[in-house]
């Protein structure tokens, strides 16, 4: 399954659990633009398997100027050893089935 940009809008939209704003929402798209869909499903998947899968913590890290040090703290995928690889395909598969199911419905 693929990521896009519009599923990860609606990850942000319907997974926050507090307000956003709408310059907030701006950012997250231009964060999208700047990093790539997959960088960013990177973060979105680290927050599935360390918390809850909302996208908090990058809102937060949006608020207090600290995106690029969230970006640099995930690790690169490509180096992870075959087992812990797989283990994050797993989940990142898992993620994008359930976001993709709410988003369907």
């Amino acid at each position: 399954m693929k990521a896009s940009k519009e599923l990860l809008v609606h990850w942000w939209h319907y997974y926050g659990k507090t307000i956003y704003t709408l310059g907030e929402l701006e950012e997250f798209r231009r964060i999208i633009d700047k990093y790539g869909v997959d960088k960013v499903l990177e973060v979105a998947v680290a927050s599935y398997i360390c918390s809850d899968g909302s996208p908090e913590f990058l809102k937060a890290s949006i608020n207090n100027n600290k995106v690029e040090e969230l970006f640099a703290s995930i690790p690169n995928i490509q180096e992870m050893d075959d087992d812990v690889k797989a283990g994050y395909n797993e989940a990142k598969e898992s993620f994008l089935k359930q976001i993709k199911e709410s988003y369907d419905h």
